[in-house]
């Protein structure tokens, strides 16, 4: 097993992940798990995390899960701007007025594992993050008629946000990512 990289290696990486490059570098298991560490820890502010499995606490309803994580970074809580922007994420996404308020209401464990990577990549675009963290296969498991959806949502949501993408697989051409 390689040594996890050090703040000398990923230093670079995170210069041009603030320059807003979309890349991909092929990593699995340890190594992967290792080099997102280490580059959220040298990272300032919120980082949006779309994982492959999980993501969520289990214990937590969806609107939880969405909410805190960006109330904790900004250090206030919820207020009416933060759940029009959630509100209007969701409805981009298809789903309409009282679909949005059962889903928010869900705990995550009654949900499919396709609405949980949803959720998360939501959570991603309402934290404003500068970076984002991708498991390859986050992007891999959305089906062809949603991807041009996400891309789209995060051009408007994230625009300038640096992608590392970290998988055995490349992502596809849509996501205009360069291998590092």
């Amino acid at each position: 097993m390689s040594q996890p990289p050090s703040p000398t290696d990923v230093l670079p990486l995170i210069q041009r992940l603030l320059q807003g490059e979309r890349l991909w570098r092929p990593a699995n298991g340890a190594e992967r798990e290792s080099l997102f560490d280490a580059v959220a820890e040298l990272l300032p502010g919120p980082i949006g995390w779309l994982p492959a499995e999980n993501g969520l606490l289990a214990n937590l309803r969806a609107w939880e899960n969405l909410v805190l994580p960006l109330c904790y970074h900004r250090g206030d809580g919820p207020d009416p701007l933060l759940e029009r922007r959630l509100n209007h994420l969701l409805g981009q996404l298809g789903f309409e007025t009282d679909e949005i308020e059962r889903l928010c209401a869900s705990p995550i464990g009654q949900l499919s594992h396709r609405r949980r990577r949803l959720l998360c990549g939501v959570r991603a675009m309402l934290s404003g993050c500068r970076v984002l963290l991708i498991e390859a296969e986050w992007l891999q498991r959305l089906d062809d008629d949603e991807a041009p959806l996400w891309q789209a949502l995060f051009e408007q949501e994230l625009p300038g946000a640096g992608w590392l993408v970290v998988g055995h697989k490349a992502p596809a051409s849509l996501w205009r990512c360069s291998a590092d």
